[in-house]
């Protein structure tokens, strides 16, 4: 239930952030385009080939650390970290 209410919980308080984020992004982009620096097409472009690899990124880290913490996962025997650690080259 906890980890539902994680997955659920944590990205909806981020929103507030983003919202004051997209704005101030907002009016300076308006101002931009307004001044004739860039199109809105080019910049619409631009800015999804940059965003939305680190989207699928970020969202496969946020997922992975938090499942790993929340849902109290216990890594195989086969696979524990002391024995990675003990394995690797120095």
């Amino acid at each position: 239930m906890f980890l539902i209410m994680w997955y659920g919980g944590v990205p909806s308080c981020m929103g507030v952030i983003a919202v004051f984020a997209f704005n101030l992004e907002f009016k300076a982009v308006l101002a931009e385009i307004k001044n004739g620096m860039y199109r809105p097409t080019s910049y619409l472009l631009a800015k999804s080939m940059l965003e939305i690899p680190f989207i699928f990124l970020l969202g496969a880290a946020a997922i992975s650390a938090s499942a790993y913490g929340v849902s109290g996962y216990v890594l195989p025997s086969s696979t524990r970290l002391h024995e990675i650690c003990l394995l690797a080259p120095s």
